[in-house]
């Protein structure tokens, strides 16, 4: 996606049928961690040593992504058409 030109909005960069509602929450989130383990510095969290949350977590997250990439964005705005499930 890219700013349109003039009054404002978007320009997608394929055909709205082809977005996947998943990747651009994912891309728009960046790369921080979910949680601490997961970063740069693991030992930031003092529970690492006995969690037992990280494999879980990582699959929770993984699971919200899925789900939302079975919508595509929508040819008009939610309440004009609303996201397409695929």
């Amino acid at each position: 996606m890219s700013a349109a030109e003039g009054g404002g909005g978007i320009r997608l960069a394929r055909p709205a049928e082809k977005i996947r509602l998943g990747q651009v929450v994912r891309s728009s989130e960046g790369s921080p961690p979910i949680v601490e383990c997961l970063g740069d510095n693991p030992g930031a969290c003092c529970i690492v040593p006995v969690c037992r949350l990280k494999g879980i977590l990582v699959d929770a997250f993984d699971a919200l992504y899925d789900v939302l990439n079975e919508y595509t964005w929508p040819t008009s705005w939610p309440g004009r058409g609303g996201w397409r499930k695929y």
